[in-house]
C-alpha cells in the first residue's frame, strides 16, 4: 500500500546519484529494502500509468544494463534481505532507472490530490 512516507521514500531516492543509493542502501533498515522492492516490482509488474512511450525506454535501458536477473531476485517475496541489499546494490543504475520512473506516479499521494 502506498501512504506519504513510502511516497516520500521514492522520491527523496530518486533524486540520490547512483553512487550516492548503493551507499545509502548499505545503511538503512530491512523495511525501507522491502519498501524499494515493493516499489520495483510494482513498476515491473503491474500497470500504475506509465505511457507506452515510459515503459518501453524503461525496458531498453534495463535491457541494456542486463539487470534482469537481479531485478527477478528483488521481485521475489521470499528472497532474505541480505540477498536483496546485495542484489540493490549491484544494481545501481538499473533500480535508479526504476526509481524515477516510479516517483512521478506517487508525487500525487505526496501533495495530496488522490484523497477518496
Amino acid at each position: 500500500m502506498l501512504d506519504k512516507s513510502t511516497a516520500a521514500l521514492y522520491t527523496t531516492l530518486s533524486k540520490l546519484k547512483p553512487p550516492d543509493l548503493q551507499h545509502l542502501i548499505n545503511h538503512v533498515d530491512e523495511g525501507c529494502i522491502n519498501k524499494i522492492c515493493e516499489g520495483v516490482y510494482n513498476i515491473i509488474h503491474t500497470d500504475l500509468g506509465l505511457s507506452k512511450k515510459k515503459k518501453n525506454n524503461l525496458r531498453k535501458q534495463l535491457k541494456n544494463k542486463k539487470t534482469l536477473k537481479n531485478l527477478k531476485l528483488l521481485t521475489k517475496k521470499k528472497t532474505n534481505i541480505s540477498k536483496k541489499r546485495k542484489a540493490l546494490i549491484q544494481e545501481g543504475q538499473g533500480v535508479h532507472s526504476i526509481l524515477s520512473a516510479l516517483a512521478p506516479i506517487v508525487l500525487p499521494v505526496l501533495v495530496g490530490k488522490n484523497k477518496k
